[in-house]
């Protein structure tokens, strides 16, 4: 049986976990319709959903990605939702050059 192709949310998954989470990650990322605020939402263990309205705005949804991927890399970590190693995955995200050309 032929595997389904893979998503271009799917694919820049793959390669940002590849490029800074070094292929550690195993989640799931979907478009979903969610409020009109919300980018993104990370549910937990491992689903990531981006706002259906910003398909067309890779700069919007690739940052958003990366802001979830960080919530599923320090998963079970720390209690709060932006604690301290959410901040430095973060701050290793934009020191390695993650964001650069996103915003």
């Amino acid at each position: 049986m032929k595997k389904k192709p893979r998503t271009k949310i799917e694919q820049q998954f793959d390669l940002y976990n590849e490029l800074y989470f070094n292929g550690k990650l195993s989640g799931r990322v979907r478009w979903a319709k969610l409020p009109r605020k919300e980018l993104g939402e990370f549910e937990p263990p491992n689903i990531i959903r981006l706002n259906i309205r910003t398909r067309h705005w890779f700069s919007v949804w690739a940052s958003t990605l990366l802001h979830e991927m960080a919530h599923l890399y320090t998963e079970g970590i720390e209690e709060e939702e932006h604690g301290p190693c959410w901040h430095a995955t973060m701050q290793a995200l934009l020191t390695r050059g993650a964001f650069n050309n996103l915003i």
